[in-house]
């Protein structure tokens, strides 16, 4: 049991900190590229609804990869909780066989 409570508490330390803190890659539109939006030639241009074509693509792509990493440390944080709570339940066991062995 009390093997069985470690494994399960260093299970939920280490879900929880690969889960959550692994680097996410994020951005679609470089910061360079929207600098560019500002210049004279993009403010000039005709067809300038192009511009915004890609500037509305770029934030619905970031937009759903930052909700995929939300919900993915999400669920890292729920498996990273269920070993947690099965280790301090191995523990409560282990301590109940204890202290009925000392009875």
């Amino acid at each position: 049991m009390l093997f069985a409570s470690g494994v399960s508490l260093v299970a939920a330390v280490a879900i929880a900190i690969w889960g959550v803190m692994r680097p996410f890659p994020f951005a679609a539109l470089g910061a360079d590229e929207i600098t560019v939006y500002r210049t004279e030639r993009f403010l000039t241009e005709s067809d300038l609804w192009r511009v915004h074509l890609r500037s509305l693509d770029a934030l619905e792509k970031v937009t759903r990869e930052a909700q995929e990493d939300a919900n993915a440390a999400t669920a890292a944080i729920t498996t990273s909780l269920y070993a947690l709570l099965m280790g301090l339940g191995f523990s409560l066991i282990s301590l109940g066989t204890l202290i009925a062995e000392l009875i």
